[in-house]
């Protein structure tokens, strides 16, 4: 169920992520968030996960699972501090989740609505959500599966610039889009670390956005029966596709 306060954000392309955040008050939470950073525990949730990947390869198995996570977790989120301007607490230790039968997380739980962002500039708004929630399932998710963390932060930065720009149709550039948009350009984080979220995608034509192209393969070829997808980097997708 969609948190009441946010609802209006959820329509048109939206629509669909409007039910993945939930309010721990409202709905207690089966699992803690620390296990999205414990690699024990999502040697669990990827094995249960499997069961519809038979005979893939553990890293393809995992990068198809974090894929699904992030769709649960980056709409709303960015729908929560781009459009309503608030920053929601989702550090591994302040939420819970609830993961589905196979494994995939289906619900992320708050302990509260957030409070009002703070504008900054070029990244500051988004590190909590780098270092408290990213980062720690990143390093536990590649001790779990083997999977390159490059794949995965990929797998984080291609959602987060597709949900952006249905933001950005549904709002316009105010300027925490225009913030969002510069962070995603920009190579370094404030603290001078690498961004690993740089770059994501790229254009064949930026200006009418054709020819979206990942920088880094999902890899989710690797699992029999699914093939490069639309957006794949690799030299061979792209002889397929033409």
């Amino acid at each position: 169920m969609t948190i009441p306060v946010f609802a209006p954000l959820f329509s048109g392309e939206l629509a669909p992520y409007g039910d993945r955040f939930v309010l721990a008050a409202d709905a207690p939470a089966p699992s803690p968030g620390r296990d999205l950073g414990d690699a024990t525990r999502l040697a669990e949730l990827l094995a249960l996960y499997s069961r519809q990947c038979p005979g893939g390869d553990r890293r393809a198995i995992a990068s198809l699972w974090s894929k699904q996570h992030f769709a649960t977790l980056l709409p709303p989120y960015l729908a929560f501090a781009l459009m309503a301007q608030r920053a929601v607490d989702i550090d591994l230790a302040a939420i819970g989740c609830t993961f589905g039968p196979d494994g995939t997380t289906r619900h992320i739980h708050l302990h509260g609505i957030g409070s009002n962002a703070i504008p900054a500039d070029e990244g500051p708004r988004f590190m909590p959500l780098i270092q408290g929630h990213i980062e720690p399932m990143v390093l536990a998710l590649s001790a779990a599966a083997g999977i390159s963390r490059k794949v995965v932060w990929s797998n984080a930065g291609n959602m987060f610039e597709f949900v952006l720009r249905r933001i950005e149709r549904a709002i316009g550039v105010n300027d925490a889009v225009a913030e969002a948009l510069s962070f995603l350009e920009s190579a370094r984080l404030p603290n001078g670390k690498p961004n690993p979220l740089f770059k994501p995608v790229s254009y064949a034509d930026p200006a009418d956005g054709s020819g979206r192209q990942r920088r880094v393969c999902c890899i989710r070829y690797l699992v029999p029966g699914r093939s490069y997808c639309s957006t794949c980097p690799l030299p061979a997708a792209r002889a397929a596709a033409g």
